[in-house]
């Protein structure tokens, strides 16, 4: 009696395509509502619920599948579930309230809580007050607990809006008859039938009307003390169905179709007459219609129409023959109805001149206002509101005489808020038109003239920040022209002729320094071309001509010094094209003819060596040679017959890849890439040069670290990574290279840590953040890679804060589980601004860092507990610059970095707490360069390991004079060393294997004795850890698992007794952490719960 799901309509409207689905793609939400209109047919309804239960609430078609879930959920009376879903439902799209309150009236009328039903239909029809399915399901709770004359009040007002609702006119009919009243109930029961021949209640309507006309018991008891109508006054009429005098066979019939209801209905059709005076419902709204009919003698037509749903041969028989009366009897029909519709008059006299009508389609309400007929066509005049099925206004405005637009109009979106305000004159844009995102931030602010931009334009993110200010003359764009990037900051300025680019553009980086200078002519890049670095340095020079690419390019490195350098003929490049390394010595040199590699190619290595010559044939590749450092040959390879495999070494002879190559010169099938060592780094298939197929990366151990397969050189389908343990490390769909659907990564012990959810490419849906027990410990929500909202839970799943960024605006605040501030962030535009702290429990300061439009700037800020300065240091936009000190907890410093655009650059000195050198490292541009010094006891040197490009090239120590040994060289990342401090003990023992230690790794103290012991594995700290003081007395001992402290941790005194006792849970502290003075006696226990300080108990 409720109602219906729509899913023949919102089939077509499915976000997701329709295709077959297999282990590689996600859950294709669009078949599983397929499937469920199969369900609701087969009346399955828990199938229906368990199949869209498969769908994650972060699906685009989850509103629809949660109306699903509550309305399957109430035909299967699982009314409390129904209610539950239509409440998420809600929370999470308001802007469909009308359909979820009509849900929870259903399901509240289920429950047999009425006063609930009602509220519920009570705050749908409130903000649709148009919505005949609203009032009749209010109707049904009324009828259900026969409160007639209510229930008789919310039919007819669904009848008003919609008088093609069968259901409408058969409970009213059934009203009626409660009350006594058979002719209105043969009226409703008549048209009901003629609304639907074969709706749910025809079979009740034909059971009804022959009841009535039999005037059997079931009518009688009702009609023998009828209630009192103050209208609709048939009485006379109602004593001559109840006399059944039609019955008698003397009545002559106006139809073939000989039953008592057809008597019945012929006498008092023939009887009824119109009166003006009398203001009832059924007198107004029936009476003319039927007088009508029956005066144009089309009441045979009538009958046979209306029962065209029985299996009737003689209806058929009429109906298939007199098809063009049927025509015109249901095209009259629908005249007098629409009348009824279009003016919303229930009074006859006052339809003709009602100055409102509505405009409805499907039963929905459309527009409210003024029209005029002309010709075929309804022309709209006057002042016109138009809504959205859920009865907010999508649009109000005036149209002239003309039908032309005229005036302000508004325009407004789904969800309420303003979308836009457009004036115009004769039916054209003239004016300021103002435009709005759904979130209420501005959009457009544009000028027109004669419906053509003309003036100043702006336009703005969804994050209410500026995007473009243009000028328009005619629609063209003119003049100057300037963009900004989402996050606030200028993004370049162009000068428009005609529409088209013509002058200087230049675009700029975040800091605000030049990244482009290029000049256009009528739209096509002609002159100079400049690429400049954030530091301001000039990275790329060369020239266009009319789009194309033309003379001399070069490109360089920070310090100005010479990267590369080509030349472009037509668009193409021609002639040498050379590379260098930053030492100034040829890395590559080759030759290009018509945009083509031909001819000879040269590698060389930093040393100036060649190490490789290819020759290629219009930009095929036909011979492949490899050379050592003395210049002799040592592979040579070719494809003159065609296609081949080939394997390529690099300057120090180390294969690096081997693969087919086509006729063409392109990468065909597999290609294997190798570790120094040797071992198989990567497996990737390719189709003329391009990534296709399954694409396999291995760690050093030999075990898979990822694997995805490529379509056209994009990842296509499930991207899995594993740990290096094997567990799983990462899980997530890309389609076209695009990140798409549920992204999952999953800490060492396969333990979910975070869920993303994609669509097409930006944050969408729910992220969710888990701590390392599973347990949810924060969600945000995004729409379209904007944050909207941020939840955060307590251990037990519980709501702890949560906060709303309407506009993109709001103050973030988390909070401890004791419910002291955690955290506090104000988010303007989507975007972190300003300060960003974080406290401990007791509310002492945690972390300050400074942000601007979402960047991290200038100061940065942590503390330990107990308010010493853990770590200072500065970011500029987002990057660390300058220098950054660490400290340790007793206030001595820990280490020293220096950045420079982000990259650590310069020599970072680490210290033990006792104030001694632990290690001296040295970077350039974020990578290990040069040397890495190791130091045992009283600052002596033990170890210097030299870098290059985040290699280790050689190593050296002290010998007895003091002074550094000769380098001895390291090849591939690979060897074993022991090294000696200049006392002739052994300082170092470590194993290195592609650049990773591997095995057991010793310090001594120098004056031999075992200074710390620890476990690697393929790079990883794996196992026990042993730090001994001089005399082999232990000074702390812990325990690692892949590279996270795992398990307990002690320090120790001196004299032995236990310093610190920690408990680590895959690299965060978790449990107690104990602190004890030199006697033994327990001074403070700290609780953490996976890295938060939840208490401190001082003894």
């Amino acid at each position: 009696m409720h109602k219906q799901p729509l899913f023949v309509a919102i089939l077509s409207f499915l976000s997701l395509s329709l295709h077959a689905q297999n282990n590689d793609e996600p859950l294709n939400s669009g078949e599983v509502l397929e499937q469920c209109v199969k369900y609701y047919e087969e009346g399955n309804y828990k199938k229906v619920i368990a199949a869209c239960k498969t769908v994650s609430r972060n699906d685009t078609n989850y509103k629809r599948v949660l109306h699903e879930l509550s309305y399957a959920s109430y035909l299967d009376s699982q009314f409390d579930n129904s209610v539950s879903y239509a409440r998420l439902g809600m929370a999470a799209y308001p802007e469909k309230a009308v359909d979820w309150y009509n849900l929870l009236g259903n399901s509240y009328d289920g429950l047999g809580k009425t006063k609930e039903a009602l509220g519920s239909y009570d705050s749908m029809l409130t903000r649709n007050p148009y919505n005949y399915q609203g009032w009749f399901n209010k109707g049904l709770v009324y009828y259900h607990k026969d409160n007639f004359a209510d229930a008789k009040t919310c039919f007819e007002k669904a009848l008003m809006i919609n008088p093609y609702h069968p259901s409408s006119h058969y409970f009213l009919g059934a009203c009626a008859v409660k009350d006594g009243k058979v002719v209105p109930a043969m009226l409703s029961f008549s048209t009901c039938l003629l609304m639907g021949t074969e709706g749910k209640y025809a079979g009740n309507c034909v059971k009804f009307l022959s009841s009535i006309a039999n005037a059997a018991d079931d009518i009688t008891k009702y009609t023998a003390s009828p209630k009192q109508w103050s209208d609709d006054d048939f009485d006379l009429l109602q004593e001559i169905v109840i006399s059944k005098i039609a019955l008698n066979a003397k009545y002559k019939l106006k139809t073939d179709l000989e039953d008592p209801i057809t008597r019945q209905l012929q006498v008092i059709m023939e009887k009824l007459e119109y009166n003006e005076a009398d203001k009832g419902f059924w007198m107004q709204y029936y009476v003319p219609f039927f007088t009508d009919v029956y005066k144009k003698g089309s009441f045979n037509v009538m009958v046979n129409y209306m029962f065209s749903g029985l299996d009737i041969k003689a209806v058929k028989s009429y109906n298939q023959k007199n098809k063009k009366e049927i025509n015109a009897f249901a095209n009259d029909a629908g005249l007098y109805f629409t009348g009824i519709r279009r003016t919303g008059k229930l009074m006859v006299n006052e339809r003709t001149d009602a100055n409102k009508k509505y405009y409805f389609s499907d039963g929905y309400l459309l527009g409210i206002g003024s029209w005029t007929t002309v010709g075929s066509e309804d022309q709209l005049t006057g002042p016109w509101t138009f809504y959205f099925e859920n009865g907010n206004v999508k649009s109000k405005g005036t149209f002239d005489a003309s039908g032309e637009k005229t005036g302000e109009w508004s325009y407004y979106h789904e969800n309420g808020q303003l979308k836009q305000t457009c004036p115009f004159a004769d039916g054209k844009i003239h004016g300021k038109v103002y435009s709005w995102y759904d979130n209420g931030n501005p959009s457009e602010e544009n000028e027109y003239k004669n419906d053509k931009l003309n003036g100043p334009t702006k336009v703005y993110y969804y994050n209410g920040l500026i995007k473009r200010t243009s000028n328009y003359s005619d629609d063209k764009r003119e003049g100057e022209e300037k963009g900004y990037t989402y996050d606030g900051f200028p993004d370049y300025v162009a000068i428009y002729k005609n529409d088209e680019l013509d002058g200087e553009v230049t675009g700029y980086h975040n800091n605000g320094k030049v990244h482009v200078i290029k000049h256009y002519t009528n739209g096509k890049l002609n002159g100079l071309y400049k690429v400049f670095a954030a530091n301001g340095t000039l990275t790329q020079e060369g020239n266009y001509a009319d789009d194309e690419l033309v003379g001399e390019w070069k490109e360089y490195y920070d310090d100005k010094k010479i990267k590369s350098e080509y030349a472009y003929k037509d668009g193409k490049l021609t002639g040498p094209y050379k590379t260098y390394y930053e030492n100034g010595k040829p890395r590559q040199i080759q030759n290009y003819n018509n945009g083509k590699v031909d001819g000879k190619e040269e590698n060389f290595d930093e040393d100036g060596i060649k190490f490789s010559e290819s020759i290629y044939e219009n930009g095929r590749l036909r011979e492949l040679s490899f050379f050592d450092k003395k210049g002799n040959a040592v592979n040579n390879f070719t494809t003159r017959r065609g296609a081949g495999n080939l394997t390529f070494y690099n300057a120090h002879g180390t294969k690096t890849d081997e693969g087919y190559f086509n006729k063409d010169g392109y990468r065909e099938g597999k290609t294997t890439y190798y570790y120094a060592s040797g071992k198989v780094r990567t497996e990737a298939n390719f189709k003329d040069g391009l990534l296709q197929g399954e694409r396999t990366i291995y760690y050093t151990n030999g075990k898979v670290s990822e694997k995805i397969n490529f379509e056209n050189d994009n990842e296509q389908g499930i991207l899995k990574g594993f740990h290096i343990n094997g567990n799983k490390r990462y899980n997530g769909y890309y389609n076209g290279g695009s990140k798409e659907a549920e992204h999952i990564t999953y800490n060492l012990f396969g333990t979910p840590v975070s869920s993303f959810y994609y669509l097409d490419n930006d944050q969408n849906g729910y992220t969710v953040y888990y701590s390392a027990n599973g347990k949810k410990d924060y969600e945000e929500l995004y729409k379209n890679g904007w944050l909207c909202k941020a939840i955060q839970y307590d251990t037990m799943g519980n709501i702890l804060a949560e906060t709303d960024f309407p506009k993109g605006n709001g103050d973030l605040v988390y909070k401890h589980y004791n419910g002291k501030v955690y955290i506090k962030s104000a988010y303007r535009n989507y975007m972190v601004q300003g300060n960003y702290e974080a406290f401990f429990f007791d509310g002492t300061p945690n972390t300050f860092i400074h942000y601007k439009n979402g960047y991290r700037d200038s100061l940065s800020k942590t503390y330990f507990y107990g308010g010493k300065v853990r770590s200072e240091g500065r970011y500029n936009m987002g990057d660390k610059t300058a220098e950054w000190k660490y400290y340790y907890s007793n206030g001595k410093l820990n280490y020293i970095e220096n950045y420079i655009d982000g990259e650590e650059e310069g020599t970072e000195i680490l210290y033990n707490d006792d104030g001694t050198k632990d290690r001296v490292i040295t970077y350039h541009k974020g990578n290990l360069e040069g040397p890495y010094i190791y130091y045992g006891d009283n600052n002596e040197p033990a170890l210097q390991l030299n870098y290059h490009n985040d290699e280790v090239v050689s190593y050296t120590y002290n010998g007895k004079d003091g002074k550094l040994l000769a380098p001895i060289p390291v090849k591939n990342g690979t060897v074993k060393i022991v090294a000696y401090y200049s006392n002739g003990n052994k300082s170092v023992e470590v194993n290195y294997e592609n650049n990773e230690i591997d095995g057991v790794r010793k310090f001594y103290h120098t004056n031999g004795e075992l200074f710390v012991e620890s476990a690697w594995i393929h790079g990883y700290q794996h196992g026990p850890r042993k730090v001994y003081y001089t005399g082999n007395k232990k000074q702390r001992e812990e325990e690692y698992y892949y590279g996270n402290q795992h398990g307990v941790a002690r320090s120790y005194f001196p004299n032995g007794k236990v310093r610190l006792e920690e408990n680590w849970y895959n690299g965060e502290l978790n449990g107690p952490s104990k602190l004890y003075d030199e006697t033994g006696k327990l001074k403070e226990t700290r609780v953490y719960y996976y890295d938060l300080l939840v208490n401190v108990i001082k003894e």
